[in-house]
């Protein structure tokens, strides 16, 4: 999955006072997800697209855009070839 961020989205300071970003699962699967999944811009720079599989557990809080406790982000998919079996 590839996802490019326009030069019109805007960057959340994480020290913005007041802001919390706690989306629920419906928000996270209706809003978020269906958004990127069809190829749409998100308006906030939130959630960052990374092959988590590919770092330790202990590196991806420094690689989130934001959060303490809770860590958002898009996985791309691995594409496989296929074997022309059934």
């Amino acid at each position: 999955m590839a996802m490019a961020v326009a030069s019109s989205t805007m960057e959340v300071d994480q020290d913005l006072p007041g802001f919390r970003f706690h989306p629920t699962e419906e928000e996270l699967l209706g809003f978020y997800l269906s958004r990127v999944a069809l190829g749409k811009k998100l308006h906030f720079d939130i959630i960052g697209t990374l092959n988590i599989y590919r770092h330790d557990p202990w590196d991806l809080p420094g690689m989130a855009k934001i959060g303490e406790r809770e860590w958002y982000f898009f996985v791309p998919r691995d594409r496989k070839a296929g074997s022309g079996g059934h």
